[in-house]
């Protein structure tokens, strides 16, 4: 018996549920889902559609930021000061050389321990910065998807607050619209039924 109660109120909250659900794994939502008999009193067909229109460009642009997201990019300093640590390397190995074949080769010397010198600091300093900078968290598409999308839906429900109640199924890929009031031509389909 108790099961059944819970079938049945299982039911009747799918009767106040519109389900959109995204289109073959292209994170764009279906069109032509407006539900005339459950929305009708709350909200037009246009603004239903707009909603929807919006939430499909909220997912292109996660899309859009986890592909930035997932790009790991090496500043352009970084660059420069390991090109530099390498060229002061080989300055190093060649005036190392010529100060070895030189007669008088102490100021090619001096020079190859500056420039070993210098590449060495460098070289350190990349390594530490490396050690101590942040690298973004990796987020999966749908979780970047579910968090801008409720940031959405989070104004939207405050807008139809105890009317509608916008909710993005991740786990299914569908935005669920909860009508949370009655609409007149709900109620008087009901009481037809009574009689």
């Amino acid at each position: 018996m108790k099961e059944e109660n819970e079938r049945l109120n299982s039911n009747n909250d799918n009767d106040n549920l519109v389900i959109i659900k995204t289109k073959n794994e292209t994170y764009s939502l279906e069109k032509d889902k407006y539900n005339e008999e459950l929305l009708g009193d709350i909200i037009t067909k246009n603004t239903f559609n707009e909603i929807i229109d919006s939430a499909t460009r909220v997912m292109g642009q996660s899309w859009i930021k986890k592909r930035a997201n997932d790009q790991i990019t090496i500043p352009k300093t970084v660059i420069v000061l390991s090109v530099i640590a390498i060229l002061l390397t080989i300055t190093y190995i060649i005036t190392l050389y010529l100060s070895t074949t030189v007669e008088d080769g102490t100021a090619l010397f001096i020079v190859s321990i500056i420039c070993i010198s210098i590449s060495t600091i460098i070289v350190f300093s990349l390594s530490f910065y490396n050690f101590f900078r942040k690298i973004g968290k990796f987020q999966s598409l749908n979780t970047i998807i579910k968090e801008d999308l409720d940031s959405l839906f989070g104004n939207l429900n405050s807008q139809y607050s105890g009317k509608l109640n916008f909710f993005y199924n991740d786990d299914e890929k569908q935005l669920e619209i909860k009508v949370l009031m009655k609409t007149k031509n709900r109620n008087q389909n009901i009481e037809m039924q009574l009689y």
